[in-house]
C-alpha cells in the first residue's frame, strides 16, 4: 500500500483495489470521514473509495475533477436548492421592498400586514420556475464535451466541436447554444461560487471566439459573424 503523508490540505484522488479496511485508510490518511453508501468525502474537494487499499496517490490541480458521480475527466456541478432559494427570494424581497417604500412615501399607501404575507404565493412560485425550468438535473463538463439533463428532457452528451455561440449576460441565466440545438439557459445561482466561477473561466479560456454579442429572445448572436 502506498505510504501517504502531508498531504491534508492538498485535493488527492486515490485509486486501487483491496479488501475493505476502512478504519486503517483513514489512520493513514488523516481525513475526517463523511459517510455515503459507497463513498466518503472530505471536504471541500477529496473522494475516496472505501473498498480501496491498494492506493496509488496522485495530486490533482482540480479538486473538482472526478467528483463521486461524475464520468472520469468530467467536472461536475452540483446544484443547491437552498442557494437558489436564498438568491431568488432575497432579489424579488428587494424589488418588493422598495415599490413598498415608493407606494408609501409618494401615495401614502403602506401595505397592510395580510396583503405583506400573501404575496408568500406569488415569491413560491417565481423560486419553483427557476429551480425546475433553470437548473439542470446534471451539469458536467470536460475539455472534450459537455454533458446537460434538465427537467423531463432526456440526458445529452455535446461536444464542443458544435458549439455554436455562448453568452454569461443573460437576462438571469447563462446562455449556450450548440448546432441545430435549442439554447440551453442555466441560472447560476443555484451553484457554489467557485464551481460557477472555474466554468466560467473554462468558457472565457477555451472558447473566446464563441462569446455572443447579445441575444434575440433566446437565440444568441455575434456582430460580424457569418453564421
Amino acid at each position: 500500500m502506498a505510504r501517504v503523508s502531508g498531504i491534508r490540505h492538498l485535493p488527492v484522488s486515490f485509486s486501487g483495489v483491496g479488501k475493505p479496511q476502512p478504519a486503517r485508510l483513514w489512520r493513514a490518511v488523516g481525513f475526517r470521514r463523511f459517510p455515503f453508501a459507497r463513498w466518503s468525502v472530505w471536504k471541500p474537494a477529496v473522494a475516496v473509495s472505501l473498498w480501496e487499499t491498494n492506493l496509488d496517490c496522485t495530486l490533482t490541480s482540480d479538486p473538482l475533477r472526478g467528483y463521486p458521480g461524475s464520468a472520469a475527466g468530467m467536472t461536475r456541478l452540483t446544484p443547491s436548492f437552498p442557494r437558489c432559494l436564498c438568491w431568488t427570494t432575497g432579489w424579488m424581497a428587494l424589488v418588493t421592498f422598495l415599490d413598498y417604500l415608493l407606494q408609501g412615501l409618494r401615495d401614502h399607501q403602506w401595505w397592510s400586514i395580510g396583503y405583506i404575507l400573501s404575496l408568500g404565493l406569488p415569491f413560491s412560485i417565481f423560486v419553483a420556475f427557476v429551480w425546475f425550468g433553470f437548473v439542470p438535473r446534471k451539469l458536467e463538463y470536460s475539455e472534450d464535451e459537455f454533458t446537460i439533463r434538465l427537467l423531463f428532457r432526456k440526458e445529452l452528451t455535446l461536444p464542443w466541436s458544435e458549439l455554436e455561440y455562448y453568452y454569461p449576460n443573460g437576462p438571469g441565466v447563462y446562455m449556450i447554444q450548440f448546432e441545430g440545438r435549442s439554447t440551453f439557459q442555466i441560472a447560476g445561482c443555484a451553484y457554489r461560487s467557485r464551481e460557477w466561477k472555474a466554468f466560467r473561466e473554462f468558457m472565457d479560456t477555451s472558447f473566446p471566439d464563441q462569446r455572443a454579442s447579445g441575444s434575440v429572445g433566446s437565440r444568441l448572436f455575434k456582430w460580424g459573424s457569418k453564421r
